[in-house]
């Protein structure tokens, strides 16, 4: 069977031991080939190892885990490269993906749980740790709400009474203000005249008002 071959990257060298020796005793398709205790050294060494997999820490002194991983990504872009981390960064998460990593795990984890994304990503996946994903959804849904509220020029009181319309009843809401007819946001939105009436009966029993022009004209 052809192992995997893993090189780790940490400075915190106990970590790298104990994770070398619980790989080598519990697998038997994974195989740490080698190690770096700082940046600096792992750009050097990965090179001439090639190793299939790097797990490499976020934060180290000197060069740290995002400037490894843009020096190796320039050196083949192909390596594959999971980022590990104690903290729960959103900022760094979303640099080091977009930097070309397939994985952004906490160090918190289990090891069965760590092996198995390993494995995952070996394959072909890209794995996040949920606690990471949560953060990044919750931070990516209040963006898109200021969004959203700056485009309709919202104040506060008005963005919390629409957070109350559903996907498509904001949709329509949006045609509302911007003057459109029913039919014309029924041609739009693909939908029937009746449906498009039933959405704004619901829209005005949200929002509090029973008076299309006044809605048209206070947003205009």
């Amino acid at each position: 069977m052809n192992k995997t071959k893993l090189f780790l990257v940490d400075d915190q060298v106990l970590f790298v031991d104990m994770l070398s020796d619980i790989i080598r005793h519990r697998t038997d398709d994974l195989e740490v080939i080698g190690s770096a205790s700082s940046g600096e050294d792992a750009i050097q060494i990965v090179p001439e190892l090639q190793p299939d997999i790097v797990l490499l820490d976020v934060r180290m002194p000197g060069l740290d885990g995002f400037g490894v991983l843009d020096h190796l990504k320039k050196w083949n872009r192909e390596v594959i490269v999971i980022m590990l981390t104690t903290f729960q960064d959103v900022e760094k998460a979303k640099d080091c993906m977009n930097g070309g990593a397939s994985g952004f795990l906490l160090k918190n984890m289990s090891v069965n749980d760590l092996i198995d994304k390993i494995r995952t990503i070996s394959r072909g996946g890209v794995v996040i740790s949920s606690q990471i994903a949560e953060k990044i959804f919750s931070a990516e849904k209040e963006e898109k709400r200021k969004s959203e509220q700056s485009q309709l020029n919202l104040n506060e009181e008005e963005t919390k009474i629409l957070e109350q319309l559903s996907k498509r009843e904001m949709e329509v809401y949006k045609l509302l203000i911007q003057g459109f007819s029913n039919s014309e946001i029924a041609d739009k939105l693909f939908i029937a005249r009746q449906t498009v009436k039933n959405h704004i009966y619901s829209i005005y029993s949200k929002i509090g008002y029973h008076d299309r022009f006044k809605i048209i004209s206070g947003k205009r």
